[in-house]
This record gives structure tokens, C-alpha cells and sequence, in this order.
């Protein structure tokens, strides 16, 4: 989606020399229909799929009225889809804090639906949660990380992460009393 695809060809005839100019091009989709009346084709969500053949027709006519033509085979590959950043909060973790995993941007050019797989690292081990949450308690000055991969149920996309430092909890007084005196 997006691309253009070209089709090129060249023509001679014994009798009227060079037919490059008297070329005409059609492109048709996988159900016979015509896309494309010219040597480009534009891509987009509704003339094409990942996985459609698209064929190229590229005719001539000579000046006593000889055709010909010929058609080329071009596939139409799926695009990987794509995510814009990651983050987690809060942005300065202490040890006892709930940490949250977000994405942002994801896209895939085919129109595909895409889905998130969230992989959380915790000092260079990978946890078994695999969700957008990861609960504490942590150490001080772990690094987590959240690697977040998008998927169009073809292919993956490239993975995005984000890290954390956790930071040190500040202490608490349970108890204060004073005595009198």
C-alpha cells in the first residue's frame, strides 16, 4: 500500500521500425478487473491485498493493424506494521509501585488489525507476565524493561521497548508517641 508499481516494455516491428510510443498497458487484479489503464499502479487498500498476483498487460499495434502482447506477474507482499513508542509509568519507579506499559502509534499500512505482545525484563530475565501491568515489589536500582511487538497476524513488526530505574522507597514511621515529661 502506497508503493507504485511500474510496468515497462518495448516494441519493434520489421515493417514500421520502433512501437515504444504505440505501447498501452492495462493492470488486472486477481478477479479480472481492470486497475489500471496506464503503466503505473498505485497501491492502495482497495485495489489490492497483501498476498493478490497483480498482472501487467502491455500491448502494441502496428500500422497494418498486428498486435501483440504480453503480461508480467507481480505479488503483493504484506508490510510489517509499526509502533511509534513505548512507555512506562510512573517514569521513576520506587520498589513497591505497580508498573504500566503502553504503546503508541501502532499502524500497518495494509489496514491489517494489529495486536500488541508486551514482554516485561527485570535486570535481564524475562518474566512470565505478559501483560501491560508488572507488579513490584522490585529491588532498588533494577532496570525493567517493556518490549511491546506489534503483529498483523502475518508478520511482526519491529519490537519497541522502553526501561526503567526502580528508585529507592522512602521510609515510613509506624509509630510515634511521646511521653510527657
Amino acid at each position: 500500500v502506497g508503493n507504485t508499481l511500474t510496468c515497462s516494455a518495448s516494441a519493434s516491428d520489421l515493417n514500421d521500425g520502433v512501437l515504444t510510443n504505440s505501447i498501452t498497458y492495462r493492470w488486472i487484479s486477481p478477479l479480472g478487473s481492470q486497475l489500471s489503464g496506464s503503466q503505473n499502479l498505485l497501491l492502495t487498500n482497495s485495489n489490492s491485498n497483501s498476498g493478490d498476483v497483480l498482472t501487467c498487460v502491455a500491448s502494441v499495434v502496428d500500422a497494418d493493424g498486428g498486435t501483440a502482447s504480453l503480461r508480467a506477474l507481480v505479488a503483493v507482499e504484506n508490510i510489517a506494521p509499526t509502533i511509534g513508542s513505548v512507555s512506562i509509568t510512573p517514569e521513576a519507579p520506587t520498589t513497591q509501585d505497580a508498573l504500566t506499559c503502553a504503546a503508541f502509534g501502532s499502524a500497518d499500512l495494509d489496514g491489517d488489525e494489529v495486536s500488541l505482545s508486551y514482554t516485561w525484563i527485570v535486570d535481564g530475565t524475562i518474566q512470565s507476565e505478559t501483560g501491560t501491568e508488572l507488579a513490584g515489589p522490585f529491588a532498588v536500582s533494577s532496570q525493567i524493561a517493556c518490549q511491546v511487538t506489534p503483529n498483523d497476524t502475518t508478520t511482526n513488526g519491529q519490537m519497541v521497548s522502553a526501561t526503567v530505574s526502580i528508585q529507592n522507597s522512602a521510609p515510613t514511621i509506624d509509630v510515634f508517641t511521646m511521653d510527657p515529661t
